[in-house]
């Protein structure tokens, strides 16, 4: 699966990054993140259901837990330390067709 994130006002991009989630060699489910055209960092899935995904890489400076939970008509998304400290968060809402 690939995606892309973008953030900013208008016409001004303050930062973007594209991401995928794939099977790894090895069998388990990576979420690969490269932060504006730098190298991917892979984070390794923890917790995958129908509605909850988080990926893990206790390795990496920040972030290092990146989860995603389906709440109805939204998705909510957190970065943080793997503690879950220093959090950032994100709702996005499904628009209508």
């Amino acid at each position: 699966m690939l995606g892309a994130s973008r953030q900013g006002k208008g016409t001004k991009l303050s930062s973007w990054e594209q991401m995928r989630v794939e099977q790894a060699a090895d069998g388990k489910i990576v979420l690969a993140s490269a932060p504006e055209g730098g190298p991917a960092v892979a984070f390794a899935a923890r917790t995958l259901s129908p509605t909850t995904a988080e990926f893990t890489n206790a390795t990496h400076d920040y972030p290092q837990r990146i989860r995603y939970e389906l709440k109805g008509e939204t998705l909510e998304a957190e970065i943080s330390l793997i503690d879950g400290s220093k959090a950032i968060r994100w709702t996005y809402v499904r628009e209508k067709p």
